[in-house]
Order: C-alpha cells, then structure tokens, then sequence
C-alpha cells in the first residue's frame, strides 16, 4: 500500500532544514500557504511553490493539521496523492495558462495599441504557436529598460496582474553597458524571487548575439543557463535559435541591426520559445468554432463549408474582388486533420489588395466581452506582402474605433497559427467587422479557418 505524508512547516523552518522531498511528496508551508511538491532531487527551496488558498482552507483542515499519513493506491504517484487534501491542491501543478511578457524593445516591438494589434513578435508569435493553450494578458516591453527597470515596475506591470506566468526576455541593455554582473543578483533578488512568492512561475529566454558587446552577451547566456538550471526555471533558448555557430554572430537572414530581432529571427526564436515551453502547459483549449453555426458564433459560415458566391467569396462574406480579375484566386482547400472544416484561402498574385470581411451590427452591446480566433498560414510571401486579421470596432460612420487584431501586417510565411484575443466592445460602436487584408504590395498565399467571434458576456462564458 503507497503511504504519503504531508510535511508542513513555517517557510523558515523549510528553508532550515531544506529537505529534499521524494518524488510527488506535498510539503506546505504553515504561514505562507505555499506548497511545494516534491521531484526526488531539488531541495525544498528550489521547488516551484503553488498556492490554493480555497484547496488549503478550513474545509481540508484535518490534511494540514500534523504529519498524519494517508493511504493512497499503489498506482502512479498523482493518484497517491489526491487524498492529502483533496485534488483541489494539486490542481495547479498545471498553472494558469495566462501569462505576462516582460522585456526591452524586442518584446516592444510590433506590438500596438496596448497588445491588441500584433505583427512579428517573438512573444505575440509563442501565444500563437502554441495553439490557444496560453492566453497574453499584456505585452512589456520597454526600449532600453534593463534588469533594474524591468524590476522596478515589476509589480505594477506583472504581479498585479496575477497571471500564472511571466516570460521574461532581459539583458541586453546590462550587456551593453559591458558588464551585466550585477544584472545577475537583480534577475535573482528583485525578479525571479518575487515572482514565485506571488505565486507566478518564470520562463527565462537567452539573449541574441550583441555586435556591440559580443563576449559580455554571451557570458550573460552561459549564467543564464547555471542559473535556470539550479533554480529550475525554463530556459528558452533564443541564442542558439539564430546565432551562426561559425561566426557567433546573426544567421544572415535573421539579422536586423546587430542586436533587434528581424521578423524572421522573432518567429526563429518563437519557435525555442514554444519547445521549451510546451511540456509545461495543460492541452486546454479555447471556444474556436466546431461547426458552422451561429446561435453562438456571430460570424456565419465560419469554418467555409457554406459554400461560396459567384465571386468566390464565402457565402455570407463581402469583398470587392472577384475571382477572374487577373490577380489572385479565392478558393476553399479542405483542412484535412489540421482544422474543422475547410480553410479559405486567397492565392494573391497581382499588385490589388484584397479585403474580404463579414460585419455584424447585432449579437453585442457596449461593454461586452468578446473573443476573437482563428487558424491562419501564409506562404511564399514575397514583395513585401503582408497579412492583417482583425474584428474591428466602427461607429456609425463605418470609422474604426478600436480593433482587435492578434495578426497585424505579418509579413513572414508561418505555419498553422491559432489566434487568440479578447476585448471590451467600446463605446460608439455601431458594427463589428470582421476582415482578412492583404495590401496591394507583393504577392502571397493566405489560408484562414475557424473564424470566430463570441460574445463572453451574453455568452455566459466569462471566467
């Protein structure tokens, strides 16, 4: 029969003895309402901490009230554990898939309008790739902002946003100052440390080759590397995602000006980003369209297997190009195992911009809660072609208010991304459009699918 016990302490009586647990062992801290669990190597201080102030209240006192022992299965250990104090505990070994990016100016970049307008950025680009199972609270990025500043307003831009993670991006501005030793006991002392007493795991990300401090970058990286490691803390590894091991500068295609990512480089490091990371986050899912019904979805013919009009539109859709023009094809390609239902494509091969929407002026109010998602890839873009995918919020003169836009003005090919984004209908606002665009300028393929925009709050759907 498989035994746990439930180790509890003040945090100064853990960090003390600072035991190591053996794997899946609970150990709880008395006054902080922390609780680490065990992994059978990392001492107790070094373990990430969870707190579940509902799980760990009076209701479960008698799993907190001494080292009693409670019998569990002698199956895998998750299942031992359950009867400590209810499953209630553990439920946070998965955080919350909310997270908060926190960095310089390449987290700043191509991010507009408070985060709701994204173009190619390494963090907007790891939301996406990860399929939905991670939502951006915010964007920080600062230009110029180095370890100190970022901790400075660490609890203003992080902390009090809650959010179960903090993807931090920080350094480059200590390496150019061309010793970022004391950088290294800021990360530690006024970041990192903060971080997990409010409950919020970090993810760390190496800095790209500096041309202007190249061996100082590099010495940040390697500490970077011992510190994720003894402090178990994910490291994402940006360096090596566009360093030219032959040169130890910028791969040629993904430099910009020696120390900014180019849009190529952002979605190179997007995807160490999103290696990293992965194995760490719940497969949830978001509210994305199943089908082509609109009792919930106010966008008709969302997943395109309504058929088209004689333009080649989706039916239900507006555009004022038609198939036949000479630049560009409208066409419908099925999704196969990768989406519900068929993508809509536009194969632009001409100098005319397309615009093909759908606008909706029924379904919402002003201060309602919406979410808006899709799958999209592009390809062999070339010309300087970029692509926008956006709800946006227009007054009564079709002028746009605010917009939701998780693809802004991408100009890089990528494969199937999933978009996520919320926003509060403002006030004025007479229509909702929904739109995919592409400007005249180059030529490209485009494919969306699961368009979707849900209205949370007559939805009942707000968490």
């Amino acid at each position: 029969m498989t035994t746990i016990k439930l180790r509890r302490g003040t945090a100064a009586q853990w960090a003390s003895a600072n035991p190591t647990l053996a794997q899946g062992e609970p150990g709880y801290e008395t006054d902080t309402g922390l609780m680490r669990i065990g992994d059978g190597s990392t001492a107790f201080v070094d373990l990430p901490g969870f707190l579940n102030e509902d799980a760990l209240s009076s209701t479960n006192a008698r799993a907190i009230a001494g080292d009693e022992e409670y019998d569990g299965t002698p199956q895998e250990a998750v299942d031992a554990r359950v009867p400590v104090a209810g499953a209630g505990v553990f439920a946070t070994a998965y955080r919350k898939p909310t997270v908060v990016f926190l960095g310089d100016s390449n987290t700043q970049a191509n991010i507009a309008a408070g985060g709701t307008e994204n173009g190619a950025n390494h963090a907007a680009l790891v939301t996406k790739l990860l399929g939905g199972r991670i939502r951006a609270l915010a964007f920080k990025g600062i230009s110029g902002d180095t370890c100190a500043d970022m901790a400075a307003r660490l609890q203003a831009d992080v902390i009090n946003l809650a959010p179960g993670w903090c993807y931090i991006l920080a350094g480059t501005n200590d390496a150019d100052q061309g010793d970022a030793t004391a950088a290294q006991t800021v990360l530690h002392e006024d970041i990192i440390l903060p971080l997990r007493a409010a409950g919020i795991e970090p993810v760390l990300c190496t800095i790209p080759p500096n041309e202007d401090e190249p061996a100082e970058a590099r010495r940040w990286n390697a500490f970077l590397r011992q510190y994720a490691t003894a402090q178990g803390i994910i490291l994402a590894d940006y360096y090596n995602a566009v360093v030219d091991p032959s040169t130890a500068g910028w791969v040629t295609e993904y430099r910009n000006d020696g120390t900014h990512f180019n849009p190529l480089s952002h979605l190179a490091a997007a995807r160490a980003g999103v290696a990293a990371w992965s194995p760490h986050l719940p497969p949830a899912a978001i509210p994305i369209a199943q089908d082509g019904s609109t009792d919930l979805n106010l966008v008709p013919n969302a997943v395109f297997l309504g058929g088209a009009d004689g333009p080649g539109r989706p039916t239900g859709w507006s555009s004022g190009q038609a198939n036949g023009g000479g630049y560009g094809t409208m066409s419908f390609v099925d999704g196969g195992e990768d989406i519900v239902g068929n993508w809509f494509q536009i194969e632009k091969t001409g100098a005319t911009a397309y615009n093909v929407n759908v606008v909706k002026s029924a379904g919402f109010t002003v201060g309602d809660r919406v979410a808006f998602m899709f799958q999209l890839e592009a390809e062999s873009l070339a010309g300087g072609q970029t692509v926008t995918m956006r709800a946006v919020f227009r007054n009564g003169s079709a002028a746009a208010i605010s917009r939701l836009a998780p693809v802004s003005a991408l100009g890089v090919d990528v494969e199937r991304l999933t978009a996520y984004m919320e926003g509060t209908v403002p006030a004025g606002t007479a229509d909702i459009r929904v739109e995919v665009s592409l400007p005249s300028a180059g030529t490209g393929t485009v494919r969306i699918g699961q368009v979707t925009l849900i209205n949370l709050t007559s939805g009942g759907l707000l968490i």
